[in-house]
């Protein structure tokens, strides 16, 4: 009862009680159900403090009767009564007294009588509330450096709101609340994130350093079937001090001041007499990579041993591997116990730094394995990491290599195994590149079918990886048709359908697959253009529409695929018919009825049997493919980069340059089942130098193209995961990265003295070939363009130029700046710019007109380039591109980028910027693109994102306005307590 009492009178004096920090209200109090929640808890609130006040006529407070010292130690002794009522009269009496016996109830904090000493510290903690000083950084990378921190002070369980301060410039808002009567207390931090609120909690002793939580920044990036992974670790550090009185408060004004701090408390935490003291700075010290400081005497308490002597090996130091290998051994034999972390811990060091001692390696390898499927993704993610790193060894992998193969594709655990985790992925892919090709095969194949799964339930996060490492060891290795071929048809009806077609394309085009084999593929790809499910719908047609195109299908065949496409128009309110119709019509003809509406099913159903006549009518020849035009050879190269918008860097992935002929159909299916073909046609013009580039490009002669979709699957996504939760802080950030592919046809040079006169002349060690490594054909490339610009055409000028500045054409630097400083142009200035050549800013800044669509481009391309003083161009514009319904996209996205690069810290206005986003969710374009900016830097969401999960559209999109009313009053409401009239 006395623990309900002290709820209420603590939200009783939470409202007396004067703060000299900033308190915002939880957020979900700002929802309609929130607004309930809070009237209920002031009427209670009223209630409680008109219960209490004195009656008319009686005496007040400051009149009660005071205990003497020896009735106030009757009360005090009877707070441990074997009587509960007696327990409860004595705690509410001293209570009503107030905090003028503190000092009486302090001499007996120590009290031998647990119930006095319980009530006791209980009373203290209501009569005089302390406070708390709360000091949090998080320190990422190597060496471990401080990125984010705070510092505040915090009531006794009440929540304070604050932003913190990071080394980048990103705050992210924090909600922190401290709890607990007496020490280790409760430290509980909600953390705003881009995607929604996340939680961190831990118990962290007085003044004492504690690690709160581990963590691993994990960067994956995956194209043309390499993925590369890289991992940076890092940690929460917190610590607490409490006060009776006000905290003192200081603010951090740079990150040496916090490494400092870091350090000197360290070592006064390592120098306590108290073990958990010593074992959170031994944690501590290993997070920071403070090897030196961590304590070696066998003085120290067993548990801190232990972790000191962890930490030490994780350090580098060897003497360490032989004790803790005893102490797993002993584990294992049932002389000591270990808890379940302190096991992982010592078994993945041992095998790391066991060397080729496969005696201690051994034991630490068979329990990690026979743990992994069982174990959370956090603890698999580590123990993947030290397989991976121990796999490179070829001692290693030869002793071990099939051990732990089987142990990762045993058929009981994969339902365990967090496939989602690029890091396991990669584990996987190791084995498969590392072990022999026909070895590999022979323990993959073996239950096969299980391992791809059906597509659905448990298994299938695991069936995109599974799906790739048996593309990849079919190209290495064969395996019997038979026994792969019918659980890939079982996977052609899930959304995994054009995976499983590309791979088998791939097979059909290897020869592996015959006729027969390869009708049952086909026919079972139509068959799911009568499932009225949307996404199999399209899936189907996309594969279908491939089949079409392959050269060596039947004409017959190909009749039947048309055919088998109109089983869609039987479906009820399918797009994909109205697709499937203008095709028919672009290729046969079209027929004397038009087609009927969109929503006319029964015409539809028509419409389908009239082409079902009509296709079936036509002779055999209409189907075959014609035969390509006679043309003259071409080079086409195409060259695969990854662009940093923000930093301006440009890395190869890819490049190679082919002899093509117009009208062939070479199919390559990448390793990572991506369907690269390259098919030229030409394009039905009369300009001869206009060719069509399968899928979907057009290409001229001499003339360079950008395209940012040709490859599938290429993507970059970073996560933070921690001991409790994957994506916990950051989570996949694909827009920090772009990939882009360089294209660029051209005619096979001669290099002879007949050349006209306008057609440059390439020397031969520029020219093209297939043979040269992917840098030296990138560079050829772009020396081959810069030397073709001058001769381009007008029409082809700007492309030249684009193409350029986006890929950063370092050979074009010197002759555009003198082609500059003789005709100053725009086009010039802004490929420059992508160059680092600032002498047309003034330029570039100067032709910028708010609202108008073209300055979207020079906007961006300055601020990629760091010119701050782009920044108020853009935000003027974005205030201005309601007035011509424009919608500034990717302007939006490189102010926000802008507004965390330190390059512009002497040109930013976050209040300006803050006002713009308010502003631009007037516009309906812009509102999915502001809100989760406002979120990142606000704090707040209002419940925008819970909106989602409102299924009726009408209701959803009403919600959603409901919630940028509530910005434009949060905005309003901040602009008047500035004592302005609001937004400006």
């Amino acid at each position: 009862m006395y623990r309900h009492f002290r709820d209420l009178l603590s939200a009783h004096e939470a409202g007396k009680r004067s703060c000299s920090w900033t308190y915002r209200p939880p957020r979900a109090l700002l929802s309609p159900v929130g607004f309930l929640l809070l009237g209920s808890l002031l009427l209670g609130s009223v209630a409680f403090a008109v219960a209490d006040s004195p009656a008319e006529g009686a005496p007040a407070a400051a009149d009660a009767p005071v205990l003497d010292a020896e009735s106030l130690a009757t009360q005090i002794a009877a707070l441990g009564s074997e009587h509960w009522e007696d327990r409860e009269i004595a705690t509410n009496a001293l209570l009503a007294l107030g905090p003028a016996i503190a000092p009486a109830l302090k001499e007996h904090r120590e009290s031998p009588d647990p119930e006095i000493r319980s009530r006791v510290i209980w009373l203290l903690s209501v009569l005089l509330p302390p406070n708390f000083q709360v000091e949090l950084v998080r320190v990422a990378g190597s060496p471990p450096q401080p990125v984010e921190w705070c510092r505040v002070a915090v009531p006794e369980r009440e929540p304070v709101e604050l932003d913190s301060l990071a080394a980048d410039g990103i705050g992210r808002g924090f909600r922190i609340t401290v709890g607990g009567e007496r020490p280790p207390h409760r430290l509980e931090i909600e953390v705003t994130t881009d995607r929604g609120a996340v939680e961190l909690s831990g118990s962290v002793p007085l003044e004492t350093l504690t690690l709160l939580e581990r963590e691993e920044e994990l960067t994956s990036e995956e194209f043309l079937g390499r993925r590369h992974i890289s991992r940076a670790p890092g940690a929460w550090i917190a610590r607490i001090e409490r006060f009776e009185g006000p905290p003192p408060s200081e603010s951090w004004p740079d990150v040496a001041t916090i490494e400092r701090w870091l350090t000197e408390e360290l070592d006064q935490t390592l120098a306590r007499d108290d073990d958990r003291a010593i074992a959170e700075g031994i944690a501590v010290a290993e997070s920071l990579e403070l090897f030196d400081r961590i304590p070696t005497s066998e003085s120290i308490p067993v548990r801190a041993r232990r972790a000191a002597q962890l930490a030490r090996l994780r350090g580098g130091d060897q003497k360490a591997l032989l004790p803790l290998y005893e102490h797993l051994m002993s584990h294992l034999e049932g002389g000591i116990l270990l808890d379940v972390a302190e096991i992982d811990q010592l078994a993945r060091a041992v095998l790391k730094h066991g060397g080729e001692d496969w005696t201690i390696v051994l034991p630490a390898l068979d329990l990690l394995l026979d743990r992994f499927s069982e174990e959370p993704l956090w603890r698999q993610h580590q123990t993947a990491g030290v397989l991976r790193e121990r796999l490179g060894e070829p001692a290693f992998l030869e002793a071990h290599g099939l051990h732990i193969l089987d142990a990762l594709l045993d058929r009981a655990k994969l339902d365990g195994i967090h496939f989602e985790d690029p890091l396991i992925v990669a584990l996987y892919f190791d084995l498969e590149r590392r072990i022999d090709p026909e070895v590999f095969s022979q323990h993959f194949r073996t239950d096969l079918a299980i391992r791809l799964g059906s597509g659905r339930g448990a298994g299938a996060t695991r069936v995109r990886s599974m799906l790739r490492l048996l593309h990849t060891t079919l190209r290495r290795h064969p395996i019997p048709t038979e026994e792969w071929l019918p659980p890939l048809r079982r996977l052609l009806a899930t959304s995994y359908s054009e995976d499983v077609f590309a791979l088998l394309l791939d097979r059909r085009n290897a020869g592996v697959l015959t006729e027969d084999d390869w009708r049952t593929v086909w026919e079972s790809i139509a068959n799911q253009l009568s499932i009225p499910d949307a996404g199999g719908l399209y899936r189907a047609r996309n594969s279908l529409s491939k089949l079409i195109q392959d050269p060596a299908l039947s004409a017959e065949d190909r009749r039947t695929l048309w055919i088998e496409q109109l089983r869609a128009y039987a479906l009820e309110g399918q797009n994909l018919r109205s697709t499937i119709d203008s095709e028919l019509r672009k290729q046969f003809g079209d027929l004397e009825s038009r087609p009927p509406q969109h929503d006319d099913d029964d015409g539809w159903f028509a419409r389908g049997e009239q082409w079902r006549k009509h296709l079936k009518e036509l002779e055999e020849e209409v189907f075959a493919l014609e035969t390509p035009e006679e043309s003259d050879a071409l080079w086409l190269t195409v060259a695969d980069v990854r662009l940093h918008p923000s930093g301006g860097g440009v890395d190869l992935i890819d490049c190679r340059s082919e002899l093509v002929t117009v009208g062939s159909m070479p199919i390559e299916i990448g390793a990572d089942l991506d369907d690269r073909t390259i098919r030229l046609e030409r394009y039905g013009s009369p300009r001869t130098e206009m060719y069509r580039l399968n899928p979907g490009a057009m290409l001229n002669v001499d003339r360079p193209s950008s395209r940012s979709r040709m490859r599938r699957y290429w993507n970059h996504r970073q996560w933070v995961l921690s001991e409790n939760r994957i994506n916990m802080i950051a989570s996949d950030q694909s827009g920090s990265v772009v990939f882009e592919t360089l294209l660029f046809l051209e005619s096979v040079p001669s290099g002879g003295s007949d050349d006209p006169a306008d057609v440059p002349v390439i020397s031969e060690d520029l020219l093209p070939s297939a043979e040269d490594p992917a840098e030296v054909a990138y560079e050829k490339l772009g020396k081959r363009i810069v030397a073709k610009f001058p001769h381009a055409t007008q029409r082809f000028r700007g492309e030249f130029l684009r193409t350029i500045g986006k890929f950063r054409i370092e050979a074009a630097k010197e002759p555009l700046g003198a082609m500059f400083d003789e005709n100053p142009e725009i086009e010039l200035a802004k490929a420059l710019l992508g160059l680092g050549d600032l002498r047309g800013r003034e330029l570039l800044l100067d032709s910028v007109e708010p609202g108008d669509r073209r300055s979207i481009e020079i906007l961006t391309t300055l601020l990629a380039a760091g010119v701050g003083e782009a920044i108020d161009p853009a935000l003027e514009w974005i205030e201005k591109a309601g007035q011509r319904g424009s919608s500034p996209y990717q302007l939006l996205r490189a102010l926000d980028t802008a507004f965390s690069d330190p390059r512009f810290s002497d040109h930013l206005d976050e209040e300006r910027f803050l006002e713009v986003l308010v502003g631009a969710l007037d516009l309906r374009a812009l509102q999915n693109a502001v809100v989760p900016i406002l979120r990142t830097r606000t704090g707040l969401d209002f419940g925008y994102y819970d909106t989602h999960q409102i299924k009726d559209r009408q209701e959803r999109i009403a919600a959603q306005e409901e919630c940028y009313d509530s910005w434009r009053t949060w905005w309003a409401e901040r602009e008047k307590k500035k004592g302005t009239a609001g937004p400006r």
